[in-house]
Parts: structure tokens; C-alpha cells; sequence
């Protein structure tokens, strides 16, 4: 507890306030005056551009995979097979059936490879910059490292067309710088929201700012496909440009209300600043300028330094670990839907996306908004102490979004040629899984504010693995016959056992609690100042400027 001292002549009265535990966090909330829903409050304002950062990365993955079916020359054939399951809508028996495949007016004379290459050149270079982002992030700070993340996707976005028109290999190349910018995006966020997020409301930001991949999974599929329908400019060329000029505009924006911490944000009001600092437990370090105005005209500055990250007492820590191993299986499922369900639609229940519109939607929807739903359930619980919050994020990651959703999901592929009962299992899955977004997606900010980002970026370098192993299972598992029900059932057992897995892990072994190896490591401090005389300087510099 901090207490009440006086400097010189002048007394500085300060309030007691305790110090980011688990067990104070309920009793602070009420003693803290603070409009925790003001619409544009500083910390909200970043949440909102952190949403359209996230949309314009996620699209700029999705709308290349559409477009590229406009961008080449597909040729007529036959392709006879034995299908399991018949068109729905049809009264033909399972016989023998010849798809006829027509030659469009594309421009590119692509093989299958080339394509494979051009859409797999991203995650090269987007694992190369996990690592370098952390460092990046937490010299630079979150601000400039996460703007620079997203312009860049879009200058790359921008400029598609011209290297699609250069060659195959001037497209990879530029697909392969665009994952190495995009790579610092998601760890630089995750580093301001160890600054800007307070303990009881990490969850809600968390699965805010996540929003905006769903938003790009939903929304950037059908805009594209529209748009490389008209005929102006070929179509599929203002994909990418509209991509690109909406990323130009986005850039003024962040420039503006962006910050790196609340202490420096030009336009954050007291209450808020003393409502973040106090909540956060000075989860980052800050360079900051105090000036005595009650005994002295000087100004004196306390530096706080950037703490090293203890990597040997990190790789020994059970709830790292836990961590570690929830983010990696959970995106199996997740990279697993994302990549399998169009396919499996598709290929095995003949279902045609195309012409059904928003209906094959529903499901990302669902997980959307139940995104959002869970994690202010999520908040309300830990803000109201009704359950610590290991508890609380064990249930969110291993139960609902480990067990329960791969119950969906097998249910889902045991559904057999009744396409409505499989979406509405996918569905289901998807919507338990986004639990995960109150679960391990926000866990690093528990164990480890000071190194979040830091967490994140060594967490998502082998998550990311899924991306580039699956495809290959997939082909393996199916490659005898793509359109039997059988061999793609064993594609989402594999999903279901490694989500299972992860699961498993995390209920054992996570915590939601701040690791004694990140208290140790300090949060900047000099050896000569504790975070108690911080946050008292902290305190009075919000009080000399209200």
C-alpha cells in the first residue's frame, strides 16, 4: 500500500491504492471514479483502429485466394468421380459424375504449383518477424510497430497487381515481404495491450480487437468476389486497390490517436490515466518528465530502463508452457476451419458457396459475435470476484473451447451428406471455440504484462506451424478419393485430438496469475526505485496536471 508524503515545504496528499493482485481486483473497480464505457475514451479509440488493423491484415490473406481464380487461365476438362453424397436439391443416384470445367478469361497461365507458391509465400516471411517483433515493439514501442505493420500490408496489397503483371516470382517476393511486415502486427498489439488494457477488462479488449480478423474472414471473401466481377479494370485489380487505399486512410488516423502508453497520449483525460496505471500495476516502462510545481521550478526525470527477459526461468515455467502448448493446438483448429470447411463444403457435400451468399457466412457471424459476449461475461466475473481468474480462463480455453468445440466438430463430420446439420455443428463448434479469445489469447497479459508481446511472439512462431503442415495432411488423408465423407472424417478427428490435447495441457498446468520470474525481472525500474515510488511519482504528476 502507498501512502501519504510530503516533498519540501508543500505536502502531497496522495489516496491509498493497492498494488494488481488477483485478490484486489473486484474492491478496486469500486474505488476508482472512472467512465469505463465513455465512447471514445483514449484506450477505447486504440481498440477501434487496433479492429480495422486487424480486418485489413486478415483480408489482405483472404482476398488473393479469391482473386487469384480471376487472375488465371483456367482450361477445360473432364474430371470424372464416384461421389458419397449427391448435389443438393437433386434426385440422382450415387452414380459415376463428369464435371465439365471451362476455360474463364484470366490473364495469368499459372500452374497449380505457381498459385500454391504465390499464396504460400506470406508465412515464410510472416514466422521470420515473430521473434523480431518483440524486440522491435518494446524498443520502439507498440505504436509505431504496429502502424508500420499495417501500412506496410498495404503498400504490398497496392501493389499486386503490377508484380502479378511483372511474374510469378516478382508476386512471391512481394507476398513474402507483406508476412514479414504483417508478422510484427499481431505482437505489437498485444504489447500495447499490456500498457493500455487494466486487469478486469483484458479479456473484452482482447476479443474486441480480434473481432476485426472475423470481420475480415466474413466480409473480405464476398467484396472481393463481387468486385472481380465487374468489368472496370478486369475486376480483380480493384481488390487489391481498394485494400490498399483504405490501409493509406487508416494510417492518418493511428497516427493521430495512437499512443504508446497512456502516460505519453497527448489527449487522455486524468481520470482515465489514473484509472490505467493504477489498474495495469505498471505493466511497461516509461520515460517520463515530472515537474514539482508545489516546491520547485526544476524538473526532474526518472528513466526506467527496459527489463531482459528471463528466457531460462520462462521455458521452466509450467503456466508458459501450458500456454505454449494451448496457442499452438488451438490453431489448429482454427487455421483448421478456416482452411478445411470451404472444401469440405465443396468437394464432399457438393455445396456451391457461391450461391448461397451470406448463408455460408453464418458461421464465422456466430463466432464473431459470440466472441464479444464471452468476453464481457468473461470481465463481468473476474471484475466482480465471483471466480479467480485461472479458473476463469481454464473454463474459456480448456472446456468450452478445447472439449466442447471438438465434440462439435466430430459431431459435425459424422453428419453425413445433410448439409444444414453439418453447418449448424460447424457452427456450433466455432462459436465454444471463440471462447479461446477469453482463454489462451489473453493469458500472456496474466502470466506476463511486462513481456507480453514478448510472449506472444515466442507463443505464435510455432502456432503458426499449422498453416504450413495441414495443407500436406489434408492431401494425405485424402488424396485416394477427395470426395468421401470417410477420409476427410479422419482430418477432423486429427483437428479434434490435437485441440483436445492443448486442452488437457492448459487445465493442468496454466495460471492466471502474474509468474514470479516476470515480477522479478521488474518492469524498468532503476535497482534504486521499487514500483511503489513509481506509481507515487506516477500519482503526483496526475494530480499536478488535473
Amino acid at each position: 500500500m502507498l501512502s501519504t508524503k510530503s516533498t519540501g515545504s508543500s505536502a502531497m496528499t496522495h489516496e491509498t491504492i493497492p498494488l494488481n493482485t488477483e485478490s484486489t481486483v473486484a474492491s478496486k473497480s469500486t474505488k476508482i471514479n472512472i467512465h469505463r464505457n465513455d465512447f471514445f475514451a483514449a484506450r477505447n479509440c486504440i481498440a477501434y483502429a487496433g479492429i480495422v488493423g486487424y480486418f485489413l491484415c486478415y483480408s489482405s490473406r483472404i482476398i488473393l485466394s479469391v482473386a487469384i481464380n480471376e487472375m488465371v487461365v483456367k482450361q477445360q476438362k473432364n474430371e470424372t468421380f464416384n461421389e458419397d453424397c449427391p448435389v443438393p436439391g437433386s434426385d440422382r443416384d450415387l452414380s459415376p459424375v463428369t464435371k465439365i470445367i471451362s476455360q474463364n478469361h484470366g490473364t495469368f497461365d499459372w500452374s497449380v504449383k505457381e498459385q500454391g507458391d504465390v499464396l504460400a509465400a506470406f508465412f515464410y516471411g510472416y514466422v521470420i518477424t515473430q521473434f523480431p517483433a518483440a524486440f522491435i515493439a518494446r524498443h520502439f514501442g507498440g505504436k509505431v510497430t504496429f502502424g508500420v505493420g499495417v501500412f506496410g500490408t498495404g503498400i504490398c496489397t497496392l501493389l499486386t497487381p503490377v508484380m502479378a503483371y511483372a511474374g510469378v516470382t516478382s508476386l512471391c517476393v512481394l507476398r513474402f515481404l507483406m508476412g514479414l511486415v504483417q508478422g510484427v502486427v499481431f505482437v505489437s498489439m498485444n504489447h500495447l495491450m499490456g500498457v493500455w488494457a487494466p486487469v478486469y477488462e483484458r479479456s473484452f479488449y482482447s476479443s474486441l480487437i480480434g473481432s476485426g480478423a472475423d470481420a475480415g474472414n466474413i466480409v473480405s471473401p464476398i467484396v472481393a468476389g463481387y468486385l472481380c466481377s465487374l468489368d472496370f479494370l478486369d475486376g480483380w485489380p480493384l481488390v487489391f486497390y481498394l485494400h490498399g487505399l483504405i490501409s493509406m486512410v487508416w494510417i492518418l488516423f493511428w497516427c493521430r490517436i495512437a499512443a504508446d502508453s497512456p502516460s505519453v497520449h497527448p489527449r487522455i483525460s486524468s481520470e482515465e490515466l489514473y484509472y490505467i496505471t493504477g489498474e495495469s500495476a505498471l505493466t511497461h516502462c516509461h520515460v517520463t518528465t515530472y515537474s514539482n510545481k508545489a516546491s520547485t521550478s526544476s524538473t526532474i526525470s526518472y528513466n526506467r530502463t527496459l527489463p531482459k527477459f528471463p528466457w531460462k526461468r520462462a521455458f521452466t515455467n509450467l503456466p508458459f508452457l501450458a500456454l505454449f502448448v494451448a496457442q499452438f493446438c488451438s490453431n489448429w483448429i482454427n487455421l483448421g476451419i478456416m482452411l478445411v470447411l470451404s472444401p469440405y463444403l465443396s468437394r464432399v457435400l457438393n455445396y456451391k458457396i457461391s450461391s448461397t451468399g451470406i448463408f455460408s457466412c453464418v458461421p464465422w457471424l456466430c463466432s464473431s459475435s459470440s466472441i464479444l459476449l464471452v468476453s464481457y461475461t468473461t470481465d463481468c466475473v473476474i471484475r466482480k470476484g465471483l471466480l479467480p481468474v485461472t479458473i476463469v480462463r481454464k473454463i474459456n480455453q480448456s472446456i468450452i473451447g478445447a472439449f466442447i468445440s471438438s465434440l462439435f466438430l466430430i459431431l459435425a463430420a459424422n453428419s453425413g451428406c445433410d448439409t444444414v446439420t453439418t453447418l449448424f455443428f460447424f457452427t456450433l463448434a466455432m462459436v465454444c471455440f471463440s471462447a479461446t479469445f477469453s482463454g489462451y489469447h489473453c493469458n500472456n497479459l496474466d502470466i506476463a504484462p511486462n513481456f507480453s508481446g514478448m510472449v506472444f511472439a515466442i507463443c505464435n512462431t510455432c502456432a503458426v506451424m499449422p498453416g504450413f503442415i495441414l495443407p500436406a495432411f489434408v492431401t494425405y488423408f485424402t488424396q485416394s478419393n477427395e470426395h468421401s465423407p470417410e477420409l476427410w472424417r479422419k482430418v477432423f478427428y486429427l483437428l479434434a485430438g490435437i485441440n483436445c490435447f492443448g486442452g488437457i495441457v492448459f487445465l493442468l498446468l496454466a495460471s492466471g496469475e502474474r509468474q514470479k520470474w516476470s515480477l522479478d525481472a521488474g518492469d524498468g525500474c532503476n535497482d534504486d526505485e521499487s514500483d511503489e515510488i513509481y506509481l507515487e511519482k506516477r500519482r503526483y504528476e496526475i494530480i499536478e496536471s488535473g
